[in-house]
């Protein structure tokens, strides 16, 4: 049987792009009840957001999340080929 990871996260700890990664990570195996071994920086982003809907949760997410706001009017869920570029991406707003 596996074991769910922790998803615990300190909210005063520095958002660097390495935190952001995890904690973003954390965030989708959490939103989407997948485990870690299935969502990964290479998994697909289409495994992960399968519509226009689907993208606009995890832009919701992230920016309560990271209490930032992201501009996603030049992409869509078609954008990103895998979930490290969409990390990526989001991460340009973080600081």
């Amino acid at each position: 049987m596996k074991k769910e990871q922790n998803l615990e996260t300190s909210t005063e700890q520095a958002l660097t792009i390495p935190v952001v990664r995890q904690r973003f990570l954390l965030m989708c195996q959490k939103q989407y009840g997948l485990w870690a071994e299935e969502i990964k920086e290479e998994t697909p982003f289409y495994k992960v957001v399968n519509d226009s809907l689907d993208f606009i949760e995890l832009i919701l997410r992230c920016e309560k999340e990271f209490k930032i706001s992201i501009d996603e009017t030049d992409k869509d869920e078609f954008s990103f080929n895998t979930i490290g570029e969409f990390i990526d991406w989001a991460s340009l707003n973080v600081g």
